[in-house]
């Protein structure tokens, strides 16, 4: 059996700190993958083809440039890319990045022994038989290189990381994987392991933080489940950023981490993270993770607590969504003007991709409680609705003062205890989800009701009052004592209202230069971004 990386370093463009150019990539991914104390010593790193500018050459560069430093992929380190996904984008974005890697194995075969990348990621997984297609086409990508380099020829040499990432994927994850499994045998694949991806921020992006955490547990413990019917190891791997809302992955917080989602294998280490956290903080982490990580009994519900979380899932999402409708558009505008800190594909472009809005119907076959399956049947859902990325969509809520983690938050947690008893709450709060406290303390901070009211449209505004009220109330949060840090951060939101509100057509323009408006307005929002320690 190989060893499995505990830590994989992303491309995520989540930093305050640093715009990270992808000519500079190939020397970060080095760096990140050295052993400490002259490197961050991961063990992994994942090359980011998906909505992104990756040049197909740079999964060569780092391999070469790891072989400088006498680290040998696939060996000791790992380089892991994740591809395009072949129905967001298309086949041939797909195909340009498998040939990459078998590229790079045939550069590095001599001097490595063997193939230096052994897995790639694929996002965006709904359904078993596509999930199958990418497995049939690297295949074929690598019988290719057989007959072109002589390379071996064994279909199984590079496996898929399926990565599954909105809250009806995750509900189902056993049985998308385990049928995948399934297909794989009979179409004559050997599958010895699978290692698979949990997607934290995407669906909290979708359908609220809540939702997204407890999604997330169900298909750990399922998937595990899964995998002893089967016979197969399953290894986890977690796709969560800094801030709580996309999976609070931080030094202090780590601990929490590793019991919320007991069971995963790997965790990765954003943008944010590396460069807002610091180097010093995130080489403690990387060591904290590779002592502690394999050593979580993983979590295991019983069908009667998966029924519950799922009623409980089903509540806050209907009351996310309600208030999400009311509030993207402004958002959107907003998530705009954040600096792109990676080289990205445009969001809206012939070769670019948006998601789309959560879809209620795709959640209610897994709801029991059937006057909520009928009120979340009845929630007013546009036709279409192309949403922002998760990490400009959390900067831009932190931006006006209102962080996304409380969104429907305050009002679910009263409608569970008024629906389903005291009892429940309790359960919720101490048992399915004991860290809900200290992420929504961790957020609280930054909440400025003052300023946010200056931009929430009205019909939204008395909802988000309400949630701030009821969580304050069931957690007792308070206002953290004012350092200068903290105020710094507000004055450096007040300062920047008025030019956010032009910018998004609230207010009138201050400057003639549009262009040196802009400048400042995004400059503030870094230095809001760098206290905070991400942007979003």
């Amino acid at each position: 059996m190989r060893f499995i990386p505990r830590v994989m370093m992303t491309q995520h463009p989540d930093s305050a700190n640093k715009y990270v150019p992808i000519q500079e990539e190939p020397e970060e991914a080095i760096f990140a993958l050295t052993p400490q104390p002259q490197g961050l010593g991961m063990e992994e790193v994942m090359v980011d083809y998906e909505g992104k500018l990756t040049p197909y050459h740079q999964l060569a560069q780092i391999a070469l440039g790891l072989l400088k430093e006498k680290l040998k992929s696939g060996k000791e380190v790992f380089i892991t890319p994740r591809v395009a996904s072949a129905t967001a984008e298309t086949v041939f974005r797909q195909l340009m990045a498998l040939l990459s890697i078998m590229e790079t194995n045939y550069l590095t075969y001599n001097e490595i022994g063997g193939f230096a990348i052994k897995e790639f990621i694929v996002p965006m997984c709904e359904r078993p038989q596509d999930i199958l297609a990418v497995k049939k086409r690297v295949s074929n990508v690598i019988r290719l290189a057989h007959q072109e380099y002589l390379l071996a020829e064994d279909p199984d040499a590079i496996q898929v990381i399926p990565l599954i990432e909105d809250v009806p994927g995750l509900l189902e994850a056993d049985r998308i994987l385990g049928n995948y499994l399934r297909m794989c045998r009979e179409e004559g694949f050997k599958v010895k392991y699978l290692r698979y991806m949990v997607g934290r921020s995407d669906p909290a992006l979708a359908y609220g933080m809540v939702p997204s955490v407890l999604a997330s547990k169900v298909a750990i413990s399922e998937i595990r489940k899964m995998g002893d019917e089967l016979n197969i190891k399953v290894y986890p791997v977690l796709g969560a950023g800094a801030l709580p809302f996309r999976g609070h992955v931080t030094l202090e917080n780590i601990e929490n981490v590793l019991r919320e989602y007991a069971g995963i294998y790997t965790l990765t280490i954003q943008s944010g993270m590396r460069y807002d956290h610091g180097f010093e903080e995130t080489r403690q982490l990387c060591s904290l993770l590779t002592q502690k990580i394999p050593f979580f009994p993983s979590l295991d519900y019983t069908s009667g607590e998966i029924k519950e979380m799922i009623n409980i899932i089903g509540v806050f999402f209907k009351n996310y969504l309600s208030t999400f409708m009311k509030i993207f558009p402004l958002i959107n505008r907003i998530s705009d003007l954040l600096p792109r800190q990676r080289d990205r594909l445009q969001r809206i472009s012939p070769v670019g991709y948006a998601r789309d809005i959560a879809r209620p119907e795709k959640i209610l076959p897994f709801i029991s409680d059937e006057r909520l399956r009928e009120e979340i049947k009845g929630l007013q859902v546009r036709e279409k609705g192309d949403l922002p990325r998760a990490i400009t969509y959390t900067g831009a809520l932190y931006t006006i003062g209102f962080p996304p983690e409380f969104i429907g938050t305050g009002r679910a947690l009263e409608e569970i205890e008024k629906r389903y008893g005291e009892k429940l709450l309790e359960k919720l709060i101490n048992y399915y989800y004991p860290s809900i406290k200290k992420d929504l303390a961790a957020a609280y901070k930054y909440l400025s009701m003052e300023n946010a009211r200056l931009f929430l449209p009205p019909e939204a505004l008395a909802e988000l009052e309400e949630d701030i009220k009821v969580a304050t109330r069931y957690f007792s949060l308070k206002k953290v004592e004012m350092t200068e840090q903290n105020n710094l951060y507000h004055l450096l939101m007040e300062t920047a209202r008025p030019l956010l509100k032009q910018e998004i057509g609230l207010g009138d323009r201050l400057f003639e230069e549009e262009e040196a408006e802009k400048k400042l307005l995004q400059s503030l929002l870094v230095k809001m971004g760098r206290l905070r320690k991400s942007l979003g």
